[in-house]
């Protein structure tokens, strides 16, 4: 979004997570004031903790379950008769190109990226051909430093952040594993402190692994059984100096990661029919 919404108040509707995140973020970049409505706290005080960091601007919530008619009505009633709204907007109703992944961001991470991931092979595989009657290639990721293609997103989220707005921060990320291995790289490359959460059924040689890409700049707390535990512990701990890196549900993260498809595009000279991700 490129135009300025400069005290303007936009109330934005639908989940505390996912595309209303991203709604809401990019109208609060813009200059908008937001209120988020969700039916439930869910990550909302952090939602909402983590737009004041990124703005001047004081941002705010309403808890409203949308299926409960009478109890919709009276709260949306009283808010509005208070406050002035100049934007309303749902998820569902938003021009998404706005706010999600594009091409030209695509282009920009593999710059950010070059020097950090390699340009990985794109093989054929003759068993899998073979038994499937087609010709099947393999984007060998895992050759990557840190085994996967997570150390695209990650470096490049981290690397599109003003390093002038990084002085004093920490950075927070949860992962089972392959995330925390590019986010603790990335950390170590740019130099700047980094909080590990991971359940603590992560394997051990995936924790050490995080370690070593880490060394001194990261901090690493186990914590939780799965990954939604490690997620949510990391984002209620947010203070007003740690900033949170998404393990996917992010424009930047997602636009690094989509620099697999550039060099797929580069290195398949025929056409191909079917695109698979497998991790």
């Amino acid at each position: 979004m490129n135009i300025s919404l400069k005290s303007k108040h936009a109330l934005v509707g639908g989940s505390s997570k996912g595309l209303g995140n991203a709604v809401a973020k990019q109208l609060a970049l813009s200059g908008a004031k937001v209120t988020l409505v969700a039916r439930s706290n869910d990550l909302l005080e952090n939602t909402i903790s983590e737009l004041n960091k990124l703005t001047d601007c004081n941002h705010e919530y309403i808890i409203c379950d949308y299926n409960d008619h009478e109890e919709y009505t009276k709260i949306m009633g009283d808010y509005l008769e208070n406050n002035t709204i100049d934007i309303r907007a749902h998820p569902s109703l938003v021009k998404l190109d706005s706010y999600l992944a594009n091409l030209k961001g695509v282009r920009n991470a593999s710059e950010n990226l070059q020097g950090v991931s390699v340009l990985t092979p794109l093989v054929i595989n003759e068993r899998l051909s073979n038994d499937l009657n087609c010709k099947i290639y393999l984007k060998r990721e895992d050759l990557q430093q840190v085994r996967s293609f997570k150390i695209r997103g990650a470096f490049n989220k981290i690397r599109s952040i003003d390093s002038d707005y990084l002085k004093n921060k920490t950075l927070v990320c949860a992962s089972a594993g392959n995330h925390a291995q590019g986010f603790a790289y990335s950390c170590n490359k740019l130099k700047i402190s980094g909080k590990i959460y991971m359940p603590v059924t992560t394997p051990k040689q995936k924790i050490e692994r995080v370690k070593i890409f880490g060394g001194e700049y990261v901090e690493i707390i186990l914590i939780g059984d799965n990954f939604d535990d490690a997620q949510y512990e990391a984002q209620k701990q947010n203070t007003d100096k740690d900033l949170f890196v998404h393990a996917f549900d992010d424009v930047n993260v997602i636009e690094g990661q989509g620099t697999i498809g550039l060099e797929i595009l580069d290195q398949v000279d025929k056409h191909f029919d079917y695109l698979k991700k497998i991790y």
